[in-house]
């Protein structure tokens, strides 16, 4: 499902799992983040969404919409979710607009950062692929703008964008994405690792075929 036009705003709507005595609470003023604080916080505000904000403005032309939302959600048996049972947490995703997007503790198998459907549905609320998944955890090793970074890669595959090359081109060196102006750079947001090298974070450039993917999905206004 595509548009026949192309959008620019993209809605989030925020759910967060008990994020209390989080392990890497300093990230957070070793206050809890709820629903309350994340519409209120400079670090939410302005360390995660605006870097949010400008990575997607300038890599895709995109812009945030107005219509963010933020509310808690009681099931305390996905705090720590394993991700074969993401569906069953994304179920809860109940807004057809935009993207849903959950902060749990942390994600299993250990060392799983984010996950999300690629693609997700466009438009429909309530089912095993709405929205996508961050864990928290991430603040640990990672500043908030690098989360924001996370998050772009993770709400691009929502939106239909593909790894631009994989982990495993090794055994399978003719994978790449079907976007014949992309390359297999650690410069772009869509390679598979949020990591260049040890030290090196990896980038948020996309090609113009990249770019034009996005700007045709259905979850933008």
């Amino acid at each position: 499902m595509i548009r026949l036009d192309t959008g620019s705003v993209l809605d989030l709507h925020f759910y967060f799992l008990d994020l209390s005595d989080h392990p890497c609470g300093a990230m957070t003023g070793n206050a809890k983040l709820d629903a309350s604080a994340a519409a209120v916080a400079p670090y939410f505000q302005n360390d995660y969404l605006g870097s949010l904000r400008a990575l997607l403005s300038r890599s895709a032309g995109l812009e945030l919409g107005d219509r963010s939302t933020y509310e808690d959600v009681a099931h305390l048996e996905f705090d720590e979710l394993e991700v074969s049972d993401a569906g069953s947490l994304l179920k809860l995703g109940k807004h057809a607009d935009g993207i849903n997007v959950f902060f749990v503790r942390s994600l299993s198998p250990a060392g799983l950062q984010a996950f999300a459907p690629n693609p997700g549905p466009a438009g429909v609320g309530g089912t095993r692929q709405s929205g996508i998944v961050i864990g928290l955890d991430t603040l640990c090793y990672r500043s908030w703008p690098a989360l924001a970074r996370l998050t772009a890669h993770e709400l691009a595959r929502y939106m239909g964008l593909p790894h631009n090359v994989e982990l495993d081109t090794a055994h399978h060196p003719g994978w790449r994405d079907p976007f014949s102006d992309s390359d297999d750079s650690s410069n772009n947001l869509m390679y598979f690792s949020d990591r260049a090298g040890p030290d090196a974070p990896a980038g948020i450039e996309l090609s113009p075929g990249q770019r034009q993917a996005l700007v045709r999905s259905a979850v933008l206004r």
